[in-house]
């Protein structure tokens, strides 16, 4: 089975406030999301102390290539529609293209197989550059349903 793939523009490190960023870009988030923790006990250091974070994403909707550099591709279009928020964006706060790689696993006897594989051009890399964005591509995997 074909890995399925997620490409998404991912803005953290902007405060509390995720309209900011939809302010600035000029597109409404897909989602948001938020991790860590507002404050732990035993914890005397301010800088130690786990911080609460939010983070803006940007998805694109509607039928997606099926390659991966399709979408990374289709992505890039529609930021670089708004090139100058964009990097204003990128400049003020972290911003990435994040790929994500979701592959099933297979198990054969004693052997586990999983089937995965994330390739980007480095023209299309270069483009994430030049907007000022960052890159991550995160690979997971779930179990195959037996046969």
């Amino acid at each position: 089975m074909q890995p399925r793939t997620s490409v998404s523009l991912v803005v953290t490190d902007f405060g509390s406030d995720p309209s900011t960023v939809t302010r600035l870009i000029g597109l409404e988030p897909t989602s948001l999301a938020s991790s860590g923790c507002t404050g732990v006990e035993g914890f005397d250091d301010e800088w130690a102390k786990p911080k609460r974070s939010t983070s803006w994403h940007y998805n694109l909707q509607g039928p997606l290539s099926e390659s991966l550099g399709g979408q990374v591709d289709a992505l890039l279009q529609v930021l670089d529609a708004r090139v100058t928020s964009v990097q204003t964006v990128a400049r003020q706060y972290r911003a990435l293209v994040s790929v994500s790689v979701e592959s099933d696993v297979y198990r054969d006897d004693d052997t586990v197989h999983v089937f995965a594989n994330a390739e980007v051009s480095s023209a299309l890399l270069t483009r994430i550059a030049a907007l000022g964005l960052g890159f991550r591509c995160c690979f997971s995997t779930t179990e195959a349903p037996e046969a």
